[in-house]
Parts: structure tokens; C-alpha cells; sequence
């Protein structure tokens, strides 16, 4: 172990007496190399090292607000540059919530009106689309504060579990009032997996009920499959989640990316707005009504313009032949 010099001639010290006092004149060399492998100073380096850690913490107390200083100037110059580049889509993206949020208060409201019984014949179905579609919000919105900030993957985490809500609220949707009463009801105990879906007829005689297994009975493109597993192994400890983020461009293995960085948004932003997209059309068609169908229809072209946005602004910022670049906080350089 390599010591500074100062604790290395203390350390040294301590060792000399410690020998002198388990030698005698008359040993051998020999002798004197066994007694000294016999040394113990694990206690001295243990004191040594909680001095420097305390000396260490003083120093770090004392310029403690030029260091937080100086890391906001530096986050603060990259939200600047960040949205010197990607603001309309972030408007955009932002604006897609800001609408969806206003346009399900007035549906709800329009919901809260209707008398003439048919309120009760999708009661289960409303009840639990409404609370998955304001955790779709939610997510959304957590989301747009991450890609705002520049962490791309952790907005794919994020996302993963808004495709997930998407499954749900899509087979809740074809599988009627039996489906949403299920839902609702294993709210109140520990079911294991998505169980609560055995009392559909499609997986009675299933043992056990996947996500995958709902997965399957949605109409969706095998595309969005591919995407969730690939979301799947960026949560989690994996090789490819690993060297795979999307946060680093393909064939940039000098950067690591440690914290924030303007590459690779446009991935979690895109499959956000389409999968809150599909929610919003799913509950807003409950109760069929001609405003909200209106504005849902406002959303479709918004969410539209969205991926428009994304898709024109990315190769402008990163084709090679630009002199943008990359923004990356602290990277690390191998």
C-alpha cells in the first residue's frame, strides 16, 4: 500500500521499535526477518487513517460551498446548452402533459355528469383506468424531468413502467368490467405476478399469469416487445445495460458516462409520448363524448408533432458532419 511520506516515516517509526523490542543482539538475520513478519500494525495504520479521514472531512467542510458552487455553475451551463439544442421538443413534450392533464379534468367532470346509468356499467373499468392513467401522468411527467436534465437512461427506466401501465390499461380496456373488477379488487391483498388476470377465461387454467402472457394478448407492434426488453436490461445490472446505454453514442468508448449528457433523449421522450398517447385514448373513449374526442384527437396531432420534433432535431445536433458535439458532465476518460 503506498502511503504519503509523512505517515509512511511515522508508520516506519513504529515498526523499528516494535522490532527492537522482539529482538536481541545475538539473532541471526533470519531470526530478525521472522520476528518482523510477525509485526503487527494494523491498529497504528487504523489510527492513521482515521486522522487523514478527519483532516480530509475538515478540508471538504470548509470549501464546501465552493465545491456545490461550482458543480450547479457547471449543471446550470448544461441545462443552457441542453436546451439550446433540444427546446422545442422539450416545449413540446411538456406541453403533450400540460394538455392531457386539462383535457382528463374535463372528461372527468363530463364523467361526473352522466346520470342515466351507464356509469355503473363500466364502473370497475373506469375506476381502475382512471388510477393507472394518473400514474401513466405522473411517470410522465418524471420522465420529462429527466431528460430535461440529460439522463436519458434513467428516463428509459422510467418508461419501461409506463409500457408496462400501457399492457395493462390496453387488456383492462378489451377485457371489460371482469378484467378491471380483478384489478381493482387484488389491490387488497399480495398477489403474486399479474394472478388477478386467472379470472379471465383466456388464463383460468394458467398456474401462473405473466406480464408477458397479457403482453401477448394486446394488439401491439412485436416492435414494442423488442424496446421493453431492451428497458429491462437498462434497469438492471446487465452486460448490455452496462456498455449498451443509450446515454453514450455508438462507437464512443472513450466517454463513461457518469451523469448527465444530451445524447440519446429522444428514445425514452419518443416511446413516453406514444405510450401515454395510447392511455389518453383508451380512457377518454370510455364515455364517448363529441369534446372529448375533440381534444383527444388535439393530443394524436401533438403527440404527432412530438415525434416530428425529436426525429428532425437529433441528426442536426449529432451528424457527424456538424460541429456540435457532445456535452458530458465529469466523464470519465479511459
Amino acid at each position: 500500500m503506498l502511503l504519503p511520506k509523512k505517515i509512511n516515516k511515522q508508520i516506519e517509526k513504529i515498526f523499528i521499535e516494535k522490532l527492537k523490542d522482539m529482538c536481541n543482539p545475538s539473532m541471526d538475520l533470519e531470526d530478525i526477518r521472522e520476528k518482523a513478519s510477525q509485526i503487527d500494525i494494523s491498529e497504528e495504520m487504523d489510527m492513521a487513517m482515521k486522522e487523514e479521514v478527519a483532516k480530509l472531512g475538515k478540508r471538504i467542510t470548509k470549501s464546501l460551498g465552493k465545491i456545490l458552487y461550482n458543480e450547479h455553475k457547471k449543471v446550470n451551463k448544461f441545462v443552457v446548452n441542453h436546451y439550446y439544442k433540444w427546446g422545442e421538443c422539450l416545449n413540446l413534450f411538456e406541453l403533450f402533459y400540460i394538455l392531457t392533464l386539462k383535457f382528463t379534468a374535463r372528461y372527468c367532470q363530463r364523467v361526473n355528469c352522466i346520470k342515466d346509468g351507464t356509469e355503473k356499467q363500466y364502473a370497475y373499468e373506469y375506476l381502475a383506468i382512471q388510477e393507472l392513467h394518473g400514474r401513466a401522468c405522473q411517470i410522465y411527467a418524471e420522465i420529462f424531468c429527466l431528460i430535461e436534465n440529460g439522463f436519458a437512461d434513467g428516463a428509459y427506466a422510467r418508461w419501461r413502467t409506463l409500457y408496462e401501465i400501457m399492457v395493462i390499461v390496453d387488456f383492462i380496456k378489451s377485457n371489460g368490467e371482469v378484467a378491471a373488477k380483478a384489478f381493482y379488487e387484488s389491490s387488497f391483498f399480495d398477489t403474486q405476478h399479474c394472478n388477478w388476470a386467472k379470472e379471465l377465461d383466456c388464463f383460468k387454467d394458467f398456474k401462473r399469469v405473466s406480464f408477458r402472457a397479457i403482453e401477448k394478448t394486446c394488439n401491439f407492434d412485436k416492435g414494442w416487445m423488442k424496446e421493453y426488453q431492451s428497458a429491462c436490461k437498462a434497469v438492471h445490472a446487465s452486460p448490455e445495460g452496462t456498455f449498451g446505454r443509450i446515454s453514450n453514442r455508438e462507437n464512443d468508448i472513450h466517454f463513461i458516462p457518469v451523469g448527465r449528457c444530451d445524447y440519446g433523449i429522444d428514445i425514452p421522450a419518443t416511446h413516453a409520448c406514444i405510450a401515454l398517447s395510447i392511455i389518453n385514448a383508451e380512457f377518454l373513449t370510455i364515455f364517448p363524448n363529441f369534446n372529448t374526442l375533440v381534444e383527444l384527437r388535439m393530443l394524436l396531432y401533438l403527440k404527432n408533432a412530438v415525434i416530428h420534433s425529436f426525429e428532425e432535431i437529433e441528426p442536426q445536433i449529432f451528424d457527424n458532419t456538424t460541429t456540435q458535439k457532445i456535452t458530458k458532465i465529469n466523464p470519465y476518460l479511459n
